[in-house]
Protein backbone atom coordinates (compact mmCIF):
# COMPACT_ATOMS: atom_id res chain seq x y z
CA UNK A 1 0.00 0.00 0.00
CA UNK A 2 2.84 2.24 0.90
CA UNK A 3 4.45 1.49 -2.41
CA UNK A 4 1.55 2.39 -4.26
CA UNK A 5 0.45 5.71 -2.26
CA UNK A 6 2.58 6.66 -0.25
CA UNK A 7 3.94 9.50 -2.99
CA UNK A 8 0.52 10.83 -3.81
CA UNK A 9 -1.26 10.77 -0.18
CA UNK A 10 1.95 11.57 1.71
CA UNK A 11 2.68 10.33 5.69
CA UNK A 12 -0.44 12.70 6.98
CA UNK A 13 -3.21 10.96 5.10
CA UNK A 14 -6.39 9.91 7.53
CA UNK A 15 -6.74 7.14 5.76
CA UNK A 16 -3.59 5.04 6.65
CA UNK A 17 -4.53 4.00 9.87
CA UNK A 18 -6.93 1.87 8.76
CA UNK A 19 -5.67 0.63 5.57
CA UNK A 20 -2.29 -0.31 7.04
CA UNK A 21 -3.63 -2.00 10.32
CA UNK A 22 -3.57 1.26 13.00
CA UNK A 23 0.19 1.99 12.57
CA UNK A 24 1.45 5.66 13.32
CA UNK A 25 2.10 8.54 11.45
CA UNK A 26 5.97 7.86 12.45
CA UNK A 27 5.45 4.36 11.77
CA UNK A 28 4.45 4.84 8.52
CA UNK A 29 7.11 7.44 8.00
CA UNK A 30 10.05 5.18 8.88
CA UNK A 31 8.63 2.58 6.82
CA UNK A 32 8.62 4.99 3.84
CA UNK A 33 12.31 5.70 4.25
CA UNK A 34 13.07 2.53 4.49
CA UNK A 35 11.82 1.91 1.28
CA UNK A 36 12.52 4.55 -0.33
CA UNK A 37 9.87 5.96 -0.61
CA UNK A 38 9.36 10.36 -1.31
CA UNK A 39 6.10 12.19 -1.64
CA UNK A 40 5.70 13.59 -4.98
CA UNK A 41 5.22 16.78 -4.12
CA UNK A 42 3.53 19.13 -0.85
CA UNK A 43 1.09 20.18 -3.83
CA UNK A 44 0.46 16.48 -4.69
CA UNK A 45 -0.24 15.51 -1.20
CA UNK A 46 -2.20 18.30 -0.43
CA UNK A 47 -4.31 17.78 -3.35
CA UNK A 48 -5.04 13.98 -2.49
CA UNK A 49 -6.22 15.31 0.99
CA UNK A 50 -8.29 17.86 -0.38
CA UNK A 51 -9.97 15.30 -2.79
CA UNK A 52 -10.33 12.72 0.25
CA UNK A 53 -11.98 14.95 2.53
CA UNK A 54 -14.27 16.25 -0.26
CA UNK A 55 -17.77 15.49 0.11
CA UNK A 56 -18.45 12.86 -2.35
CA UNK A 57 -22.31 12.00 -3.85
CA UNK A 58 -24.73 10.79 -1.68
CA UNK A 59 -25.56 7.04 -2.67
CA UNK A 60 -27.27 6.62 -5.44
CA UNK A 61 -30.45 5.94 -3.93
CA UNK A 62 -30.38 8.16 -0.86
CA UNK A 63 -33.66 7.78 0.04
CA UNK A 64 -32.79 4.33 1.54
CA UNK A 65 -30.31 5.48 4.29
CA UNK A 66 -32.61 8.60 5.16
CA UNK A 67 -34.28 6.96 7.79
CA UNK A 68 -30.87 5.76 9.16
CA UNK A 69 -29.89 9.09 9.00
CA UNK A 70 -32.71 10.75 10.55
CA UNK A 71 -32.87 8.13 13.44
CA UNK A 72 -28.84 8.60 14.45
CA UNK A 73 -29.53 12.80 14.14
CA UNK A 74 -32.59 12.29 16.23
CA UNK A 75 -30.60 10.48 18.69
CA UNK A 76 -27.99 13.47 18.94
CA UNK A 77 -25.49 12.25 16.56
CA UNK A 78 -23.88 15.09 14.24
CA UNK A 79 -23.06 14.16 10.49
CA UNK A 80 -20.04 13.60 11.56
CA UNK A 81 -20.14 10.77 14.01
CA UNK A 82 -22.72 9.08 11.77
CA UNK A 83 -19.85 9.01 8.38
CA UNK A 84 -17.45 7.54 10.84
CA UNK A 85 -20.01 5.16 12.23
CA UNK A 86 -21.06 4.37 8.84
CA UNK A 87 -17.67 4.40 7.24
CA UNK A 88 -18.62 7.00 4.76
CA UNK A 89 -16.67 9.75 3.69
CA UNK A 90 -16.97 13.13 5.41
CA UNK A 91 -19.70 14.59 4.23
CA UNK A 92 -21.99 11.44 3.31
CA UNK A 93 -24.66 12.28 6.15
CA UNK A 94 -24.83 16.01 5.35
CA UNK A 95 -25.55 15.28 2.02
CA UNK A 96 -28.31 12.66 2.93
CA UNK A 97 -29.81 15.09 5.38
CA UNK A 98 -29.98 17.75 2.99
CA UNK A 99 -31.45 16.29 0.23
CA UNK A 100 -33.81 15.16 2.25
CA UNK A 101 -34.68 18.49 3.64
CA UNK A 102 -34.47 19.79 0.07
CA UNK A 103 -37.16 17.89 -1.08
CA UNK A 104 -39.19 18.14 1.64
CA UNK A 105 -39.09 22.10 1.51
CA UNK A 106 -40.19 21.83 -2.63
CA UNK A 107 -43.11 19.76 -1.29
CA UNK A 108 -44.58 22.25 0.86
Amino acid sequence: MLRAHYAERGPSWAGWREVLNGRTRHAIISRAKRLGLQVASRKAASMARVREQAPRKAPSQPREFEAAVGRRMAGGMTPSQIDREMHWPEGRAASIISEAWRRDKEKA
